[in-house]
């Protein structure tokens, strides 16, 4: 079940792809216009830059539990429907944060929207892993770019919302109504049904999942020390996205000394290097390897990060 399989199949394939990157695509783009927002929901509330920490510390709350309720509802009914559901789910659920008036208002609205959002990231990977295994190659680095790509897209609307003076609640309606209908259309492409153990079998056809977990064993104990590493390279991943996205609108604007539109455009800009990295990042892995782009991505997104910080010149 490849790209060189019968038409109808490819097709079938293809379409699955594209409806994979929709749901990407509409996630980045709402969760760009919220980032870009963030700077006016935190004056809209009145809130000092440690109460919005507290109330940004919502959002992963919220996805640990989407995620948590993810796991059971994509095994019983199938990652397409979940995806579809909470694909339109996390779209309207946008616009609550845009109407918060003080700090439990926010936490409330952002917890919600955040367990939306777990759902649907566990859901819409669970289902680009059924793609790529049909595939038989790497697919899956240039679907996660349409988030990147989404989240430019949101982040330069929302730096253009923000110019123009629209609200915040009003910026959030209209990226989530584009959104829920994208979703809902893109949906219908999905690979229906839930994947049975076959669909573990790998290109090379042999069985991804052991036929019994390893115990006290020397495998054992190097899966543990995989996990973990693969854990906490996943941690250091998320702290720096999350750095980039939740708070370099807000340093911008008070600390630099920006416009509410030119610090939107931070988020824009990591978002272009994201969708670049993640475009060419399936073909980097099937030439370089996985471990060695690892290595290089994240000494880059270090010297990044401190760049950013060192210099003080926002242009």
């Amino acid at each position: 079940m490849g790209d060189s399989g019968a038409p109808g199949v490819a097709s079938v394939l293809r379409r699955a792809r594209q409806g994979v990157s929709a749901h990407f695509f509409v996630m980045g783009m709402i969760s760009g216009v919220w980032l870009a927002r963030i700077p006016a929901v935190k004056a809209q509330a009145g809130l000092s830059d440690a109460a919005l920490g507290v109330a940004l510390f919502a959002v992963p709350v919220g996805l640990v539990l989407g995620a948590a309720l993810a796991e059971r509802l994509v095994d019983r009914v199938g990652s397409a429907l979940v995806a579809r559901v909470a694909g339109v789910g996390n779209c309207l659920l946008a616009v609550p944060p845009g109407l918060a008036r003080n700090l439990a208002e926010l936490m409330a609205a952002l917890l919600v929207f955040g367990l939306a959002g777990g759902t649907l990231d566990v859901a819409q990977n669970a289902q680009g892993v059924r793609v790529e295994a049909a595939y038989r190659r790497p697919v899956m680095t240039s679907m996660h770019s349409f988030y990147s790509l989404g989240a430019m897209t949101g982040a330069l609307a929302g730096g253009g919302f923000a110019w123009a003076g629209v609200s915040p609640a009003m910026s959030l309606a209209a990226a989530g109504a584009a959104g829920a209908l994208t979703d809902g259309f893109a949906g219908r492409w999905l690979l229906p049904g839930s994947p049975s153990r076959a669909a573990a079998v790998g290109a090379a056809g042999k069985n991804v999942l052991p036929d019994r977990p390893p115990r006290r064993s020397a495998e054992a104990r190097r899966v543990r020390r995989l996990v973990i590493a693969l854990g906490v390279l996943g941690i250091c991943g998320m702290v720096g996205e999350g750095a980039a996205g939740d708070w370099s609108a807000v340093y911008l604007k008070d600390d630099l000394g920006t416009s509410a539109g030119f610090a939107a455009l931070a988020f824009a800009a990591f978002s272009v290097t994201m969708t670049v990295g993640r475009a060419v990042g399936d073909g980097l892995i099937h030439r370089f390897a996985v471990v060695p782009v690892i290595r290089c991505c994240g000494l880059l997104a270090t010297a990044g990060l401190t760049a950013a910080l060192v210099s003080r010149d926002p242009g």
